[in-house]
């Protein structure tokens, strides 16, 4: 009788469980759902809304590491978007923030004109606003390294290699990004590396990719069209790794291709260490962006003072130096 009254007592308690369990799901990820970890005790705890372009994006899964890094050693909870390159969702994601309360957001922003009133709204509530990758007009600080020496650092190495192993003439692509008007300094960044050194290079093809699956899409496409084209450039390895991605597909393989981008991604040092048509990388150090961004937010919240930018020099990463990685 006893063992039977234990049993019944078992399945009402996993019976509230599941009840409790059911009723705790958000639109916006919490903590919980995106494994961020528990935090120390110790002052008032402090709510960070993050919002990032997308997660398919090798970088901005290295900036949220390191956002997680920065909120695992300040008193900080996270509620994390991933608005997957849907600036509508974004918008909703900063609504669900000003409604949920938080302190602070840190956001990579997807169109910082379609954004501004609703951050506006945010600034309102008196919630601080770190804006990280993209500058927007209703920020508290913007936290990203100067836009035209990123594209510069890759552009000397691709002119370089022009240079000396294409006798200083090559077709050559760029993958940029239009969509947010700053990545315009970082292609001219590129155009004006690659000008130093092989001036008589030519851009060949432009096209616009934010990830692996664009980049291989446009450089296919560009192939098809310039199939002489032997160099290509991204604002970011996301993208630069689509268009090694169609290189290999195609069958071009020859050793005087070159492929770079920005952001130092793990896949893209990968590659640089396996001899790949990938050539080189500039370190923007995502992972310390994101500490960075949690630590701004932090002193915001406290009332301490800011910069109202911060931006730091790119670091060139080719086979010469990848053994520090």
């Amino acid at each position: 009788m006893k063992q039977l009254k234990r049993i019944h007592i078992l399945i009402l308690v996993l019976t509230f469980v599941m009840i409790l369990s059911s009723g705790c799901t958000n639109k916006v990820a919490d903590e919980d759902k995106n494994d961020a970890r528990q935090l120390p005790a110790g002052g008032k705890e402090v709510v960070i809304g993050v919002s990032v372009l997308d997660l398919a994006n090798p970088y901005y899964v290295q900036l949220l590491n390191g956002i997680r890094q920065g909120a695992a050693t300040r008193n900080a909870r996270l509620m994390i978007d991933d608005p997957k390159s849907d600036v509508n969702r974004q918008i909703q994601a900063v609504e669900e923030f000003i409604a949920a309360g938080v302190d602070a957001i840190i956001i990579a922003a997807l169109d910082q004109n379609a954004l501004e009133d609703v951050l506006k709204k945010a600034k309102d509530h008196d919630i601080k606003i770190v804006a990280q990758s993209t500058k927007v007009d209703n920020c508290d600080i913007f936290v990203s390294f100067d836009e035209w020496d990123m594209g510069y650092t890759i552009g000397q190495v691709a002119g370089r290699w022009i240079r000396d192993k294409l006798g200083g003439q090559s077709q050559v692509a760029i993958l940029n990004y239009p969509r947010i008007a700053q990545i315009a300094k970082r292609e001219k960044g590129i155009r004006d590396g690659i000008s130093e050194y092989a001036p008589k290079a030519a851009i060949a093809a432009v096209a616009s990719s934010a990830n692996p699956e664009e980049g291989e899409a446009a450089t296919l496409q560009i192939l098809k069209q310039n199939p002489e084209i032997k160099v290509v450039v991204g604002i970011n390895d996301g993208g630069a790794l689509g268009a090694l991605a169609a290189f290999e597909k195609m069958g071009k393989t020859a050793d005087d291709v070159f492929i770079g981008g920005i952001d130092a991604t793990p896949e893209a040092i990968s590659r640089i260490k396996s001899d790949s048509l990938y050539r080189a990388t500039v370190d923007i150090n995502p992972f310390y962006n994101g500490i960075l961004d949690v630590d701004f937010a932090v002193k915001l919240i406290k009332g301490q003072i800011v910069p109202d930018a911060h931006s730091e020099n790119a670091v060139l990463v080719t086979k010469e130096n990848v053994h520090m990685y």
